[in-house]
């Protein structure tokens, strides 16, 4: 997760999911070898980035830096832009509000913070 990210209330990160349509046997209680279907991806989240409240994040997402979405967002694995905003279930995009203040200003952010940082 990146600096100055921020997830709301109630949404929901996503690393592997069932597959519902080709009925997959990927639950806990299925042996490992006999297990089928399903899939598993990593969940990027960028610098300033902040998922609303009721966002759902399905696995293989890489959410780029200054991503913003509206409540009850679905964000489903697919290229999106970088300080955009994007809503619905479909994720579409939404509006590129001015961020020039905190484009143009990350090194000094940065370098504001991680003295404090422990990591």
């Amino acid at each position: 997760m990146g600096h100055f990210a921020g997830v709301s209330a109630e949404s929901s990160i996503y690393a592997a999911s069932s597959d519902y349509i080709d009925a997959s046997l990927d639950m806990p209680s299925v042996p490992a070898d006999l297990a089928s279907g399903g899939s598993t991806g990593n969940v990027d989240i960028g610098d300033f980035a902040l998922l609303g409240s009721h966002t759902v994040v399905l696995p293989g997402v890489q959410i780029p830096v200054g991503f913003a979405t509206g409540a009850q967002t679905v964000v489903r694995a697919r290229k999106y832009d970088s300080w955009t905003q994007y809503g619905g279930p479909s994720c579409r995009r939404l509006t590129r509000p001015n961020y020039s203040h905190i484009e143009s200003r990350p090194a000094e952010l940065f370098a504001r913070v991680t003295h404090r940082i422990p990591w």
